[in-house]
């Protein structure tokens, strides 16, 4: 198994050398190789995507392994699986999330000194050394999937809410905890001494503002806190959470996305000297020098060109991270849906099945729906829910992070004239809220003009809005890259 890596600084604590590492984390050889050239000392975090770590801990005072020996005596047994053992004695198990699954990351979530990393956590790969000693891997095998019993205590563990810890119906605590931790990223530690206390007390109102809902404040918080000086302990970090609930003067989720489906910026001013190689040279593409996974764009063609299949076609390789004509892929999970439904995708499907019948179908992550009402007019609010309602299932069945929306076609998603500004300039707004919320690439599918073929059909301001276009030209049987913001334009024959 390929693990997501990500460098971290070399120390007890090991908070990341980078930003938004839950999204950066990358098991690519050439990524791993430029961080290791940036940070030629640091240690390396492995990030919890589709990982239950158990961590078992026994230093300062915890003894995780008298809580596992006590769960064993109830006949609850941990199945042997790969092991990492800490350089204070204690252990990393890893297991496989199940899809699906609602576990969180906590402390003591098993009894004293026994937590859980996940989805959204981190642990610290072997190999890396701590002034303690060194991460061993102890039990070299692939990790087992998580046994029943502990999957079911670890969803069924209740955070007691406390007084108006909720946030407004409709807010995503998912994505609110991972909007939180990417801005705290940015943030400098609290440190004691120098006003910690009340720049603790800020940062915790300002997760409250993002959405963050009180029960998953420690969750977004923890990283940022491993950067503190001296870190907090959980039990006061809670007791700064509750105070801003209490005395936070926002009402809860104000910087969250509203009902305009705006993503509300940070208010940080930028300067030159902010902006690090690392962040630069990071790899985000989804396919190298064509799309990357921050941006919006448009596939079109006449009719009877083949556009459909050609999206149908990148949509796979995508799930299944090879090659899409010859250029490097990062995998990951793709949402396909289609408004103009019916048998036609089925065809289409069964014929890439037909072709490509070395991909393990049944496991590929790849899901599609025939969608029927549009994201934008007079019945936008539903369209928008059903799309997002898809897009959580397609991350949750296949347990991968959402890399690709392929959306076709632009037409009947609009709802309406392709012309017209007052629907495409939401629309618009739209495809890039997608794009910001589970940072991946959006894919349109769309028409021709009717006078000029060589660009899309309809208002100016769809191809302006475009981070990459790409043709489909039946008659030369080519995909040609026209538009691509930070690439050079290219073209492969199909």
């Amino acid at each position: 198994m390929d693990f997501p890596l990500f460098p971290v600084r070399a120390g007890a604590s090991s908070p990341p050398l980078i930003t938004n590492w839950q999204r950066q984390a990358s098991s690519d050889e050439e990524q791993i190789q430029l961080w290791r050239d940036l940070h030629p000392d640091s240690n390396t975090g492995i990030s919890c995507w589709d990982l239950v770590v158990i961590d078992v801990d026994v230093k300062a005072g915890k003894d995780g392994a008298a809580t596992l020996r006590a769960l064993t005596d109830r006949g609850f047994t941990l199945p042997d699986t790969r092991t990492v053992t800490t350089p204070s004695g204690g252990w990393h198990l890893y297991y496989l999330r199940p899809p699906g699954s609602r576990i969180r990351n906590g402390v003591n979530v098993l009894g004293p000194g026994v937590d859980v990393r996940t989805r959204g956590g981190y642990v610290v790969a072997p190999g890396s050394v701590t002034p303690l000693g060194r991460y061993t891997l102890t039990v070299d095998v692939e990790p087992k999937p998580l046994p029943a019993w502990l999957c079911e205590r670890l969803e069924e563990r209740k955070v007691e809410p406390r007084a108006n810890g909720e946030v407004p119906h409709g807010i995503d605590p998912d994505a609110a905890v991972l909007r939180a931790q990417e801005w705290l990223a940015r943030q400098p530690p609290a440190v004691q001494g120098e006003g910690g206390d009340h720049r603790t007390f800020i940062v915790c109102c300002k997760t409250r503002d993002l959405g963050v809902p009180a029960d998953r404040a420690l969750e977004a918080l923890e990283v940022w806190n491993s950067t503190c000086e001296p870190p907090w302990e959980h039990e006061d970090l809670e007791k700064k959470i509750a105070n801003a609930w209490k005395y936070g003067q926002n009402p809860p989720a104000v910087d969250a996305p509203d009902a305009q489906f705006a993503i509300v910026d940070d208010g940080i001013l930028r300067h030159p000297g902010a902006v690090t190689r690392e962040g630069v040279l990071a790899l985000r593409y989804v396919v190298k020098d064509w799309m990357d996974d921050d941006q919006v764009g448009m596939l079109f063609g006449p009719p009877g060109s083949g556009k459909t299949f050609n999206a149908l076609t990148l949509a796979m390789h995508v799930a299944t991270g090879t090659r899409w004509f010859g250029q490097r892929v990062r995998g990951g999970a793709v949402l396909y849906l289609g408004y103009e439904g019916g048998k036609g995708i089925e065809r289409r499907v069964m014929g890439l099945r037909d072709a490509h019948s070395e991909v393990n179908w049944e496991q590929i992550a790849m899901r599609w729906n025939n969608v029927k009402t549009p994201v934008v007019g007079p019945h936008g609010d539903k369209g928008r829910q059903w799309v997002e309602d898809m897009a959580r299932r397609t991350r949750d069945e296949t347990g991968k992070p959402l890399r690709l929306i392929i959306i076709d076609p632009l037409r009947d998603a609009l709802g309406g004239s392709d012309s017209d500004p007052e629907l495409t300039a939401p629309f618009i707004a739209y495809l890039r809220y997608l794009r910001t919320k589970y940072a991946c690439a959006v894919c349109v599918v769309h028409h021709p003009g009717h006078g000029d073929t060589h660009r899309g059909r309809g208002d100016s301001a769809i191809d302006g809005a475009m981070d990459f276009v790409i043709h489909v030209d039946p008659v030369t049987g080519t995909l040609t890259a026209t538009k691509e913001r930070d690439s050079e334009t290219g073209r492969v024959f199909y």
